[in-house]
């Protein structure tokens, strides 16, 4: 909408009526967008009225599903995340149990001298080819000094590595995931202003014409388009740089068998944790 040109809003309308017209879809929410769209579909006769409507209704159905689909990914995303993150604190929670014996015990037999004595571990065994203590030495070499000067610390102090805690959320299938559904006039107003300005002056500018039916296959024409996501950086009209509904589900499931796969790993290292222990 550009201000400079006021746009024919309505074959009757004369200048005065367009810039109102127009003010209003440059100054009004999305919420206002949303009311007065319904207000139009309720001015046109009965047949056409039923048909746009009816067109609005599975745009708004397509809208939802998206969306709510677009929520369980999302759930899922950080459902993964989240236990790939406790599985790779699984695999080296071990090694910084054996680097944190191992700094106690040189603790007892070393005193720090111009260097800190932390730095004096981390020569002793970083950079060493002790073949009787070829665990400890293997271990170090695979860590940078920062993270083993991290590691030495103890558990009770706040900057100490604790024993990783286990996720608390846990999804099996699609169906058992939170969503929230909206009412029709949330849902049209994630279609953005934009759209919602283009939607009402198209509504508006066939109103009491002689093709009073066209906005219905105009909406099932947008619904169709909008139903793919775009992947150009400024989408046009009615395109969404969401993944569509079949791709953001396709993903979902692929993320459920990533977080199964995860689980069972992370319960794997929890038993050799155990025995470790």
């Amino acid at each position: 909408m550009k201000s400079e040109k006021v746009p024919q809003y309505h074959a009757s309308y004369t200048e005065e009526e367009n810039k109102k017209v127009h003010e209003y879809l440059l100054n009004a929410s999305d919420h206002e967008l949303v009311e007065s769209i319904y207000v139009l579909c309720n001015l046109y006769p009965q047949e056409e009225k039923e048909s746009i409507k009816k067109a609005l209704d599975s745009f708004i159905k397509e809208i939802n599903m998206r969306d709510m689909m677009k929520q369980r990914y999302d759930l899922l995303l950080s459902c993964r995340n989240e236990w790939n993150k406790y599985v790779n604190e699984l695999q080296i929670y071990p090694d910084v149990l054996l680097i944190r014996e191992y700094y106690q015990k040189f603790k007892k037999t070393h005193r720090a001298q111009s260097v800190p004595l932390v730095e004096l571990f981390i020569d002793e065994y970083r950079y060493s080819d002790k073949k009787n203590q070829k665990e400890i030495v293997e271990v170090m070499k695979c860590y940078c000094p920062e993270n083993i000067r991290k590691f030495t610390i103890s558990e009770n102090k706040k900057s100490g590595i604790s024993k990783p805690t286990k996720p608390d959320t846990f999804y099996t299938s699609l169906e058992e995931i939170p969503v929230t559904s909206h009412n029709c006039g949330d849902t049209l107003e994630k279609l953005g202003t934009d759209n919602l300005r283009y939607l009402l002056s198209m509504l508006l500018g066939f109103l009491d014409s002689d093709r009073g039916d066209i906005p219905a296959p105009i909406i099932t024409f947008l619904t169709r388009k909008y139903s793919y996501e775009s992947h150009k950086k400024t989408a046009p009209f009615f395109t969404t740089q969401t993944l569509s509904y079949e791709n953001l589900k396709m993903k979902s499931i692929e993320l459920l068998e990533q977080i199964a796969s995860d689980k069972a790993s992370a319960e794997e290292k929890e038993k050799e944790l155990e025995n470790r222990i």
